[in-house]
């Protein structure tokens, strides 16, 4: 890493733990050690004790790390720079949960290729066409992703680092896992965990399934709406993964989701025969092809 790169990345802007601001904010809520949070913090009986494994996206490890900097100045950066402070990150980050579960929560870096996306959201709105700030984004993710792989066969140091196609496997005995990705569409291909939860970024907040809608695209007005790979396509995501369906869709289903009343436990199959009963075939043929 070059001098310069160097600086500036040891000048970003950090939480408590040493780590990237959002990164170390999710742990310091997952800690109950959140400065001036608006929910009720317990450092003596933290609510991460009630989990035994953390699951991490290095890609949103990568985006913390590079909303920690001023954009014009990220950009200028090389992608060796942000390989091998995303790699020293995950070393802390491992080093905090080890130290402070007494080695008892185990902890799993992943890089989700998110390849056969397309193929298996056939009818999705998905990101077509990119700024140029989106593609030298990607190009830089992507390469800090190739590097770490590179980085982690080489290393002596024991990272547990897995990579997936979009289905994300837990293997062994099924136990409750902390997931910490900015991906919504992870919660959806995510299997093997007894109970699995959402540890949000920034604000350090623990999110229940029953809470996972709030990740939907302006999510938070869309209680009504269960989250899953319907509703995930119709209203777009918070990644920007998915765009959301044309305006005329999405208050159709709204007010079909209002008129039955819908919860986070509504599923697939009656979501679309609420939709059937409206007699809106347009919206019906929609739906069927979301699901």
């Amino acid at each position: 890493m070059d001098k310069r790169s160097f600086d500036i990345m040891g000048e970003r802007e950090k939480g408590q733990l040493s780590l990237s601001i959002a990164t170390s904010l999710a742990l310091e809520g997952a800690y109950g050690i959140l400065e001036e949070s608006t929910h009720q913090q317990d450092p003596i009986n933290p609510p991460i004790k009630a989990y035994r494994q953390l699951w991490v996206n290095v890609r949103t490890l990568y985006r913390n790390l590079h909303g920690s900097m001023p954009r014009i100045v990220a950009d200028t950066l090389s992608v060796d720079a942000f390989v091998e402070t995303v790699y020293d990150e995950m070393l802390i980050l491992k080093g905090v949960i080890a130290d402070r579960s007494n080695g008892r929560m185990k902890v799993v870096f992943y890089a989700n290729t998110y390849k056969t996306l397309p193929r298996k959201y056939p009818n999705a709105h998905g990101r077509e066409k990119q700024t140029p700030n989106q593609v030298i984004y990607a190009a830089f993710e992507n390469g800090t992703i190739e590097g770490l792989l590179k980085m982690m066969a080489e290393s002596a140091h024991q990272i547990d680092f897995k990579t997936f196609d979009m289905a994300i496997v837990a293997e062994g005995s099924p136990e409750k896992v902390l997931l910490m990705t900015h991906y919504p569409v992870d919660l959806l291909h995510f299997s093997g965990a007894s109970e699995l939860v959402l540890l949000e970024s920034h604000t350090g907040v623990i999110k229940q399934r029953a809470q996972w809608y709030t990740k939907m695209k302006d999510g938070k007005s869309l209680i009504r709406i269960p989250f899953n790979r319907i509703t995930l396509q119709m209203f777009g995501d918070s990644s920007g993964m998915f765009y959301p369906y044309p305006i005329g869709y999405r208050k159709a289903f709204l007010e079909v989701a209002e008129k039955n009343k819908w919860t986070q436990g509504t599923t697939a199959d009656r979501i679309l025969l609420c939709v059937k009963l409206a007699r809106n075939p347009h919206l019906e043929i929609a739906v069927r092809g979301l699901m």
